[in-house]
């Protein structure tokens, strides 16, 4: 539109006004010339009236022969010039007549009337060449100002220009075609008309060309201190001031270029139609009122023509913008007809899809369709943007390589001004990183991170789909809390790496033996609960097979491992309708299952509750009786089956509580192992027993060797051997009266450190025994590398031996092998002569038991096994 107005003023101001001359005729002439025609004249005159006539008769004859010469004059001559040289010519004249006719008055007549004619001839003439020359000069300044508006119009057109350069060229062709001394245009930096110019930081603020000087320093920092401007920029019109010596606001105006002089200025808005001025064009001249109506109006349009191109700079600045967002968004946009048909894309579709932008030209985008949204989906889809004008969603779309990925965004339906739609455009973004991001996060939320199990806040959500699902009532569920048994001495045998490992491979296992739609989670460190629906039987057969495949061998690279698990079931809705009341229930039936023996499952009881509490209880006085010294170290003697002497002690600990009296080992020994303190009881027990030892060396006692039960808690730490070592040396008992009694699970929860902490203690002189054998995992080529003296066979093969087959062939397998290895046999729990014959019939070397004696304190001991005469 620009270039056609631009063209059609350019050619307009082009056509040369009617009567107009190239060039006007100077309006100074020369002083010679001047002085030549007044000698001229004056000499004519005095030539032609010398000449004798009779009584100057002939003299308005002859004056009027001079007058060609003096038309000459007025039109060489300015006006004033010329009745200057008439003035002279006509009173050389009469002296010329006077001397030669001599009647002067007659002259002075004549004189007179020739003095009139001709001033009236040059005046007439004098106007009318001043009167043609202004027309002249008029036509010419008029023609000079077309001209520099069309150069004017040409640099408008150019809209590659940036706005300080239109500003810049407009000024200077102004100063170097016309006469004018200075031009300036003033555009507000923050210009409301002109935003995407703004925005870009493009308008100049001022810019001035001074005649001679160029282009002033720039003043992009200059506020609109011009009183004149602020005016033009107020008002929205133009102002003149033809004098800039008169208005003293003009001598503080920075763009002033002669405030000391006589001159004149006039400032013109430049604005866009219907919106507030935002630029000022100000033109300085040095003469004073010079701005006439023509100039008025050849300024006026020029400062709209300046307003035109600035909106056409706008409008660039905005497709310019517009492009760029188009062909840089990082979302994938596309154009497509009122058809459907896509007219174009973008870079970045290419990108995301791998289709290039000449395959897709003229195809629909349904060849991006996944697949995954139904028909519905589309038709929603359409009614949306048909009503509604927009769509704004996410869906899934295929790649050119046939892979699927989420994508949102918007679809806009653009309408003409008939309300038609004409195109639609589809701005979608790759939501694959975000989606994959909320997935991991929902995944992170929801499920364990070791061991990829649901977690609380998930199980919480299956419980309560279950029962959302289950609408009539409250569904048979049992919740079944597991814990791992021994898990706590791995960890601490072999490191966390190691356990984080084992709990890895039980929660594959774990999960192996659930059922469809059961819910495996993990709760805690070793704990984990099971979700499921089912009655009594279901959640006991879950139970069976769970703690099979628990206690099954694990393989932690060539390391052998063995743990196994304790499992309390609660069941909905007798034990509770809350989740959060059926896994306390079931945590409730573990701890017994735990107390029990471990390995093993019960369901809860009410009555457990009474138990769990105090059990808690327990815990925190079993500190107190740490503290306190309430806990107690009896004896119970180890006897040769062979001759019946007594060849030494077992240490028992037992707790006597002030209020409670003597509380069974029973009690308070898993509790202790759960809660860490068995550590400080078992550190206790050993620094007791020696100091029993050491008292009994200084009485004279006979040295027979204590054995002590070390847990996998206190066996497993690094420093144990040098601690016990220490205690050994500050006491100076011998370290062969100290035996060590290790269960068989705790020598396999790690085979390197168990052989490695058994050869230093070996080294150290302590004797070795392996606790409660058979019931553990042991492999014979095991048990044929520890460093041991002695194997106890657990009480649980030895009572009913007599009248057990299958028992009876455990024990001899036991005393074969362990004669086999050079090693001694000792028996627990022995209750009855029978049990005690039937050992010494296959070779046992020892036993304990209440056949002998229970367990009793110290001082006991020394009278009956340890003072004189007494039966050793």
């Amino acid at each position: 539109m620009i270039h056609r107005r631009l063209k059609h003023r350019i050619e307009a101001d082009s056509q040369p006004l009617p009567g107009a001359v190239h060039r006007a005729t100077s309006s100074r002439v020369p002083t010679a010339e001047a002085v030549l025609l007044w000698l001229l004249c004056c000499g004519a005159a005095a030539a032609t009236f010398s000449i004798r006539n009779p009584a100057g008769q002939a003299l308005a004859t002859y004056s009027f022969l001079l007058t060609p010469l003096l038309v000459i004059v007025a039109i060489r001559l300015p006006l004033a010039t010329s009745l200057f040289v008439v003035l002279c010519t006509s009173l050389v004249a009469v002296m010329a007549d006077a001397l030669s006719a001599g009647d002067t008055h007659d002259s002075l007549l004549v004189l007179s009337l020739f003095m009139l004619i001709n001033l009236m001839i040059v005046w007439l003439l004098g106007a009318l060449i001043g009167e043609r020359r202004r027309a002249l000069g008029q036509a010419q300044k008029m023609r000079d100002m077309y001209e520099m508006l069309s150069h004017i119009n040409q640099t408008l057109v150019n809209l590659k220009l940036t706005p300080a350069q239109l500003f810049e060229r407009t000024c200077t062709t102004i100063t170097q075609e016309t006469s004018f001394f200075q031009a300036c245009i003033t555009a507000d930096p923050r210009a409301e008309a002109w935003p995407q110019l703004a925005g870009a930081g493009l308008l100049p603020g001022t810019v001035c060309v001074r005649k001679g000087a160029g282009i002033l320093p720039p003043t992009t920092d200059r506020k609109l201190e011009c009183q004149l401007e602020q005016r033009v920029m107020r008002e929205g019109r133009y102002h003149i001031q033809d004098s800039c010596r008169a208005c003293p606001a003009l001598a503080h105006c920075p763009l002033n270029a002669f405030a000391s002089e006589q001159g004149a200025l006039a400032a013109f808005p430049i604005r866009t139609e219907g919106k507030p001025t935002q630029a000022v064009l100000t033109i300085f001249n040095q003469q004073g009122r010079v701005f006439d109506a023509d100039m008025v109006r050849l300024f006026n349009e020029l400062a709209g023509n300046i307003a035109f191109a600035m909106s056409m700079l706008e409008d660039r600045q905005r497709l310019k913008l517009t492009s760029e967002v188009f062909e840089h968004s990082h979302e994938s946009i596309i154009i497509a007809d009122a058809g459907g048909h896509i007219l174009d894309v973008n870079p970045s579709f290419t990108r995301i899809t791998g289709h290039s932008r000449d395959t897709v030209i003229g195809q629909n985008p349904r060849v991006l369709q996944s697949g995954r949204q139904d028909k519905a989906f589309y038709q929603q889809l359409w009614r949306s943007l048909l009503e509604e004008g927009y769509w704004a969603g996410e869906f899934w779309n295929r790649r050119r390589n046939g892979e699927l990925y989420p994508q949102r965004g918007t679809i806009t339906a653009v309408r003409g001004d008939d309300a038609a739609i004409e195109h639609f455009i589809a701005v979608m973004e790759d939501v694959s990183e975000r989606v994959k991001a909320e997935e991991q996060l929902h995944h992170l939320a929801n499920y364990d991170t070791l061991t990829g199990l649901p977690n609380r806040l998930l199980l919480e959500s299956r419980f309560s789909q279950i029962l959302d699902a289950r609408s009539a009532g409250l569904p048979k569920l049992a919740v079944l809390f597991i814990d791992l048994d021994e898990f706590k001495h791995v960890n601490d045998a072999m490191g966390h790496p190691q356990g984080d490992r084992l709990l890895r491979q039980v929660a594959d296992r774990l999960r192996g033996e659930l059922r469809e739609g059961d819910t495996l989670a993990r709760f805690g460190g070793d704990e984990f609960v099971v979700l499921m629906e089912g009655g009594r039987e279901e959640a006991r057969a879950l139970a069976k097979r769970l703690i099979r495949s628990v206690r099954r061998p694990y393989q932690l690279g060539a390391q052998p491992v063995h743990v196994g698990c304790s499992i309390g079931v609660a069941q909905a809705p007798g034990d509770g309708s809350q989740l959060d009341e059926l896994i306390q229930a079931a945590d409730t039936a573990m701890y017994q299952a735990k107390a029990r023996g471990r390995g093993a499952y019960v369901f809860y009881a009410a009555s457990m509750q009474h138990l769990a509490k105090s059990r808690l209880t327990l815990r925190g006085e079993l500190n107190d009786a740490l503290r306190d010294n309430q806990l107690q170290a009896w004896f119970q003697p180890k006897v040769c089956i062979a001759d019946g002497r007594v060849v030494g002690f077992e240490a028992l600990v037992r707790w006597q509580h002030p209020q409670r009296g003597m509380i069974s080992p029973c009690e308070f020994i898993p509790l202790a192992e759960s809660s860490g303190q068995i550590v400080a009881i078992d550190r206790w027990m050993l620094k007791t027993v020696i100091a029993q030892l050491a008292s009994w060396r200084q009485q004279g006692h006979p040295p027979l060797p204590v054995a002590v039960n070390v847990s996998a808690s206190l066996f497993s730490r690094a420093n144990f051997v040098a601690e016990l070592a220490q205690w050994l040396e500050k006491s100076t008992v011998p370290p062969q009266q100290l035996e060590l009694e290790v269960t068989e699970h705790v020598a396999m929860l790690d085979l390197t450190h168990t052989l490695s902490t058994l050869r230093e203690l070996k080294q150290l002189g302590v004797t070795l025994s392996i606790d409660d054998f058979g019931t553990g995992y042991s492999g014979l080529s095991y048990l044929r590398d520890f460093p041991i003296d002695t194997v106890k066979i657990d009480m649980s093969f030895v009572q009913g031996v007599q009248h057990d087959r299958k028992k009876q062939a455990i024990v001899r397998a036991i005393i074969a092998l362990a004669s086999t290895l050079e090693l001694r046999t000792v028996a627990e729990g022995v209750e009855t002569e029978e049990e005690r014959a039937f050992l010494a019939e296959q070779g046992c070397w020892g036993y304990q038991g209440y056949l002998c004696s229970p367990a009793v304190a110290a001082e006991s001991i020394e009278r009956r096994y340890l003072t004189a005469g007494s039966p050793h």
